[in-house]
């Protein structure tokens, strides 16, 4: 299993670069000097009885696991994370420039990437999961259900790659092997053989 989704990268990213264009830092701040300030402004505020509730993912971080990271850890653990994720933020817009590029030369019809083996097996291995993440993402218009199961299953086929091999993905994605060249395609109403949380995976 993943320690650490990938979507988790992109959204801590995400959290730094709107730290950075928001020139009040806000991230930076803690909730205790939030409040201060809004009651030093007379400014009132309303509390979401959700962030209190340990049933979300996200608040048992913010609740249990970052203090307990301040007690025996470090009590800046909170800026170490931030710019951690001002630096993943950076790479990943660095990556993610490259994947286009090399994605605008790979064939393509508007609705179908055809990719050779070749075009992908002479990259990184981190730069492979990231093309592959981009056309299934540029065909499905995002990547809801995609896991890092399914990259790694899309990418199988092209150390091995038979003509007539394929793989059924969630949205109808179809990905198959042709005389030369792998198929990211939509099939309607094909049902994924890889299911949301990966314990199957069969190739045909």
């Amino acid at each position: 299993d993943q320690l650490v989704p990938w979507q988790w990268f992109e959204r801590i990213g995400g959290y730094a670069a709107s730290a950075r264009h928001d020139h009040s830092s806000h991230l930076e701040c803690s909730r205790a000097e939030v409040e201060a300030y809004l009651k030093s402004r007379q400014v009132s505020y309303r509390s979401d009885d959700t962030n209190s509730a340990r049933d979300y993912l996200r608040n048992k971080i913010r609740l249990d696991l970052i203090p307990n990271l301040q007690d025996v850890y470090s009590k800046n653990i909170k800026s170490h994370i931030l710019h951690t994720a001002e630096i993943a933020r950076e790479d990943d817009d660095y990556q993610d420039g490259l994947v286009r590029e090399i994605s605008s030369t790979l064939r393509s019809d508007g609705k179908s990437f055809y990719i050779k083996p070749e075009e992908i097996l002479r990259l990184h291995p981190a730069m492979r999961k990231r093309l592959v993440r981009h056309v299934i993402a540029s065909i499905l218009g995002g990547l809801r259900r995609i896991s890092i199961r399914h990259i790694d299953a899309a990418l199988k086929l092209f150390d091995a790659p038979h003509a007539g091999k394929r793989i059924h993905l969630p949205g109808s994605l179809v990905v198959c092997c042709r005389e030369n060249e792998v198929e990211f395609t939509v099939e309607p109403n094909r049902q994924s053989i890889l299911d949301d949380i990966g314990e199957k995976s069969e190739l045909k």
